[in-house]
């Protein structure tokens, strides 16, 4: 028992005891320093316990062609692993992490048979922030939020990569290699792009590798969706020519399918090459394109590629490169890099801009597109023209930055000239001016005809959110046919805040524009706080501005918040003034579809008729009519009314008009592929009520239209005030009008009407003096005046005409009192506007002076005419 005790105590002391040696950070600067000096790594400032946590602001490894270098470490120990004779940590992390290749020392004997590091090592869970690979020759790499496992055992090192940020996606995979001879080696990756589902992989990139470290057979297979690229290699790793053979296919490999923004083809492709005594892999590479296309139908229009590959060492060579857009011309040429630099060489005879997108207009360019220098700096020439029209770039790019010295396109005494740079770091940082001058985006494509003069400079970053300031002006330029100037600031809101203020303001034709406010999201354009202000002389030349079938009006101002989500600008709340009248409501434009669909509720407090000529007149000056013409001659134009879709509601809610005695209107207008559909228009009226359907369809020309009119208890003295004199009181009028008719004006319209035209008007009294005249009834006239005009009851007031090729004809008009029953006939002529009725007048009582002539009525409705027909009058 004693022995027992002894040995407890002996042991619980050891624990203590190592507990305290271990919890000192001198004991971790010691163990520190023996790490040094057994291995090539150092520490700067190791600070902590092995049983906390460690901290190393900087540590360094170098090997024989490899440096490894991590900023701002953190370790946490595993001390039982220990007793499997590891030394592990169950926890890293590090700010950055650096690994840079170097060339391997001269007379590098290659892969020793045993792998062996200083130390049995294992990291359980890594976390970098940053990670900068620099290779031997090029660009440093970087990438973001990496995590991996690492573990060297005694026979195989594996790494388990959880994930690695690249700018395509997250890599994630594993691989491992045998510490003996013959190595053995393999590896699986895959690529999730960001918000993918982690179990669909849209890329799939699986690498295997049999063999020894000295000759590997690598096999390699890329899939993604449908699209298959494989290749079988065999590697020499520490041989200065790696690739001893290659044998790569391309199989209905679309590009698409490796990110949206790529064009979409169907390629199948074929590399094989093999290294001769020579050291030099030569072959052949040719890439077919079954499904070529335009890039404004978002494909490749490229048909083929063909070169020729020689591979030495210290250079790869293309020769014979060829790259072929079938109808549309070829660019040809070679290349070469090499270990520092790189040179490319094509040329084009007769490239057809037209054939590479529908947009730009065909061409028969003739130029060279030149690169070369070291890999840090290539020197990019681009010169290339067809007649008037001609394209330039300088620019010079390397793996931190793009430098624009010029980028010009000209035609037609015309130009834009690009300069500024762009940094290849995270944040993309640029600044540039672009400068115009007499430029007609036209001359280049099916564009709008314009000639703009003007400049815009800008400066901020791309990254982590848009930064920007910029300012631009527009002087003595030209938009859509009309002149137009205009001025305008962009400034980002904050670093960490997307948002940008924007105040801009232009005129184009008589149209003026200002819009000042708060973008929150340059991406779709939300406005957090975004107003609008609109005037100028005509609504109807926002047609020409923005291809929308605005109606023709006068004077206007109106002003609103303006939104836009989802492919749909929206003005809230707008108000303001449409020429007499005031307008205020919301409107919408959905860009969603095939047209843009237009939608609006939209209110008129004191509506002034007149204001609504240019929906009645379609295409000219409101309320204009040709001379002695009541109805309006003005063509809609058949172009507007197909432009888009629409349905808009609209209420006026006080009419001032000086001729109809309308009060209230509400309608419901819609449009559809150029169909339009008044249903309902409603007006109170007269003392009673107007409702009409209409529908013209302006899918073909001449436009047809069918309308159907009802009235419901009108008051006839308040339709026709002119009457007065002759009702002693007013009945009411009820009627009903269904017309089909073809026409691109109303004139037309009504010029060509078929269907029929029915009133009929109950009670009311009309003057016994006027029924008397209207038979030339001069004795019972007379006896009128001498005792006093008197009220006479109307027992039935009807009218039905038909309507044929616009005549209409009376079947019925008749007018019936207790004394007289009076007869139309005869027609009205729309075509013409002429009137030829007669009025025949039937007394039931006698008359000793009587000459019971017909009224006529003639003219025009312009200028109508009554008097009695004279035929046979002097006879009686």
């Amino acid at each position: 028992m004693t022995r027992t005790r002894i040995a407890l105590i002996a042991l619980l002391a050891l624990v203590i005891g190592g507990g305290f040696l271990l919890g000192r950070e001198a004991t971790l600067i010691w163990v520190g320093d023996r790490v040094q000096a057994r291995g090539n790594v150092a520490f700067e400032h190791l600070t902590g316990s092995l049983l906390g946590g460690i901290h190393v602001d900087r540590l360094r490894w170098q090997g024989a062609a490899l440096e490894v270098a991590a900023d701002d470490v953190t370790l946490a120990w595993a001390p039982w692993w220990l007793l499997a004779g590891k030394l592990a940590f169950h926890r890293a992390g590090a700010a950055t992490l650096d690994i840079t290749r170097t060339p391997s020392p001269a007379g590098h004997a290659g892969i020793p048979d045993e792998l062996h590091v200083p130390w049995r090592l294992r990291f359980d869970n890594v976390a970098v922030a940053t990670l900068r690979y620099t290779p031997t020759q090029g660009a440093t790499q970087f990438y973001g939020d990496v995590g991996f496992a690492l573990d060297f055992g005694s026979r195989a090192w594996t790494l388990q990569l959880h994930r690695l940020q690249t700018r395509w996606g997250r890599l994630e995979g594993n691989g491992s290699i045998a510490t003996r001879a013959p190595h053995t080696a393999e590896a699986s990756l895959g690529l999730l792009p960001e918000g993918h589902a982690p179990t669909v992989p849209p890329i799939a990139i699986h690498a295997t590798a049999e063999g020894t470290i000295d000759t590997l057979a690598v096999r390699v297979k890329v899939t993604a969706q449908s699209s298959v690229a494989e290749a079988t290699l065999q590697v020499l790793p520490i041989t200065p020519q790696p690739v001893r053979a290659i044998d790569a296919s391309l199989h209905g490999f679309d590009p698409h399918h490796l990110g949206d923004a790529l064009p979409a083809a169907t390629l199948d492709g074929r590399l094989t090459a093999t290294t001769g005594p020579d050291n030099v892999l030569r072959g052949h590479l040719a890439i077919d394109n079954r499904a070529p296309g335009l890039l404004d139908d978002g494909r490749l229009p490229l048909t083929s590629l063909a070169t020729d590959l020689g591979a030495a060492p210290e250079r790869w060579r293309f020769d014979a490169l060829r790259l072929d857009f079938g109808s549309a011309g070829s660019l040809a040429g070679s290349g070469s890099i090499g270990a520092h630099d790189a040179a490319w060489h094509l040329e084009t005879t007769a490239l057809d801009l037209n054939g590479l997108h529908a947009a730009l207009r065909p061409t028969r360019l003739a130029g060279t597109l030149t690169a070369d220098g070291p890999l840090d700096g290539q020197h990019i020439r681009l010169t290339a023209h067809d007649g008037a029209m001609a394209f330039a770039l300088d620019a010079t790019a390397n793996g931190e930055r793009i430098d624009i010295a010029r980028a010009r396109a000209s035609s037609r005494g015309g130009s834009a000239e690009v300069r500024g740079t762009l940094a290849m770091n995270p944040e993309h940082a640029f600044s540039g001016k672009i400068a115009l001058r007499n430029f007609d985006p036209a001359a280049f494509g099916k564009y709008p005809q314009a000639r703009l003069n003007g400049a815009l400079s800008a400066n901020g970053a791309l990254a982590p959110v848009l930064q920007v300031r910029a300012e631009g002006t527009l002087a003595s330029s030209k938009l859509f046919g009309l002149p137009a100037s205009g001025r305008g600031r962009w400034a980002s809101r904050g670093t960490e805040d997307p948002a940008i203020a924007l105040d801009v303001t232009g005129q184009v034709g008589a149209t003026n524009v200002k819009v000042r406010g708060t973008i929150a999201d340059p991406n779709d354009l939300r406005a957090r706080d975004l107003d609008l202000v609109l005037s100028g002389k005509d609504l109807a030349e926002l047609y020409t501005l923005t291809g929308l079938p605005f109606p023709v009006t006068s004077d206007y101002r109106l002003s609103g918040h303006l939104d836009f989500r989802n492919h749909t600008w929206t003005l809230h709340r707008f108000k303001g003034q449409v020429g007499n009248s005031d307008l205020s409501g919301d409107f919408i434009v959905d860009l969603r579809h095939e047209r843009p669909f237009m939608k609006g509720s939209l209110v008129s407090d004191r509506l002034d008729l007149r204001d609504l000529g240019g929906f009645i007149g379609a295409g000219g000056t409101p309320g204009k009519r040709a001379p002695d013409r009541v109805l309006a001659q003005n063509d809609y134009q058949i172009d507007r009314l197909n432009a888009a879709d629409a349905d808009i509601q609209f209420t006026g809610r006080s009419i001032r008009n000086e001729n109809l005695p309308l009060h209230r209107m509400s309608a419901h207008l819609a449009l559809d592929h150029g169909q339009l559909t008044l249903r309902p228009l409603n007006f109170n009226a007269a003392g009673g009520e107007l409702s009409a359907r209409i529908t013209m369809d302006a899918r073909r020309a001449p436009i047809r239209t069918v309308a159907d009119v009802q009235a419901r208890g009108l008051k006839l003295n308040q339709i026709a005030p002119g009457v007065k004199a002759a009702t002693e009181s007013a009945g009411t009028v009820d009627g009903r009008t269904r017309l089909a008719m073809e026409g691109n004006s109303v004139a037309a319209m009504l010029g060509s009407a078929d269907g029929n035209l029915v009133l009929a008007m109950n009670g009311g009294s009309m003057s016994d003096l006027v029924l008397r005249l209207a038979n030339l009834d001069i004795a019972n006239s007379l006896i009128a005046l001498a005792r006093g005009n008197r009220a006479i009851p109307i027992r039935c007031l009807v009218a039905d005409f038909t309507a044929k090729d616009g005549v209409l004809h009376p079947r019925t008009m008749v007018l019936d009192t207790e004394h007289t029953v009076i007869h139309g006939e005869g027609q009205i002529n729309l075509r013409t506007e002429s009137l030829a009725l007669r009025l025949i007048a039937e007394p039931k009582d006698g008359s000793l002076f009587a000459l019971r002539g017909p009224i006529r009525v003639d003219g025009t409705l312009a200028n109508p005419g009554l008097h009695p027909e004279l035929s046979g009058l002097a006879a009686r």
